[in-house]
């Protein structure tokens, strides 16, 4: 249980630096659409691994 735990918590501490890293590069581009796909699909995706397990 603390093992899930701690795995969730560091995922979710690098799931918001990637957050904050690739937004602030969308926000860089003048064409970032797929950089946009990017961030909301890889969370969705750790998220729904997450609920699985």
């Amino acid at each position: 249980m603390s093992f899930s735990i701690g795995f969730g918590f560091i995922i979710g501490m690098g799931l918001a630096i990637y957050k904050l890293y690739f937004l602030e590069h969308v926000l860089n581009q003048t064409d970032g659409h797929n950089n946009i796909l990017l961030v909301y699909a890889l969370p969705a995706i750790f998220y729904g691994y997450r609920r699985i397990n």
